[in-house]
């Protein structure tokens, strides 16, 4: 009995959080993707055609803090989604001030702190679907940083 209480009781907490939320959910029907966003984040782009041609939104909290999610259709034709990855990569390695990286098979994220405070690129592929997430916070939003960045890049589904 004790089990089933517990168990119904972590159900309902988590409807609960799923309905009520700990954030938005971005959608992108068009490349089926989504993201998480943290509680807090408004989106800033409204326009169709621009969310159409970015494959993303923007979105913003009150504290300064700003999560950008792009996505776009690869062509493989010239380059392998191996390749592709390796290369975005190597390239966001070359920021200034990183603090850690991790590059797999199908995606790779690198956090650093430059003179505009965290930040974190995230790139992945999967699927012929190119999804990116940049976050950048203030300096004295470290905590916030570290604790939203990863949930962020854990969140992103690529269909």
């Amino acid at each position: 009995m004790k089990k089933t209480l517990l168990l119904f009781t972590a159900m309902v907490a988590m409807l609960t959080l799923y309905s009520c939320g700990g954030g938005n959910t971005y959608e992108n029907k068009e490349l089926n993707y989504s993201v998480q966003m943290p509680e807090g984040f408004a989106p800033q782009n409204s326009d169709a055609a621009m969310e159409k041609e970015r494959g993303g939104k923007l979105y913003v909290n009150e504290g300064g803090c700003m999560i950008d999610v792009t996505g776009k259709k690869m062509d493989y034709a010239y380059i392998t989604a191996e390749e592709s990855l390796k290369q975005g990569f190597e390239f966001a390695k070359m920021a200034e001030g990183v603090l850690s990286s991790d590059l797999q098979a199908d995606h790779y994220w690198v956090k650093f702190q430059d003179s505009f405070g965290y930040r974190a690129v995230y790139e992945m592929q999967k699927n012929g679907v190119s999804v990116n997430v940049s976050l950048t916070y203030p300096i004295e939003k470290k905590a916030e940083f570290e604790k939203d960045c990863d949930a962020v890049l854990q969140s992103v589904d690529v269909k």
